[in-house]
């Protein structure tokens, strides 16, 4: 769907979610979409506080944030198990 197809109530309650987020946390975001290997350079918590703020606007982001999580998550859990070998 084009950003122009969108209800225009909709696309507002997004800006204003998105804006919620703070520089930060969408700075982040943005880092993730233009290159998801840096999703290993973010931080957990902003990532989890967007996919809250945003997740159900665009499949296609939320997918982006959860696989970022989820590679986050990996390297902690691993970071962790080699820590207490």
């Amino acid at each position: 769907m084009a950003i122009f197809d969108c209800d225009p109530s909709d696309l507002i309650e997004f800006a204003q979610k998105w804006m919620s987020l703070g520089d930060a946390v969408t700075s982040q975001v943005v880092a993730v979409i233009d290159d998801p290997a840096m999703a290993l350079e973010m931080n957990p918590t902003a990532i989890r506080m967007a996919i809250d703020k945003l997740e159900g606007y665009n499949d296609e982001l939320t997918g982006y944030l959860q696989d970022a999580l989820e590679v986050l998550e990996q390297e902690t859990e691993y970071c962790y198990d080699k820590a207490n070998r």
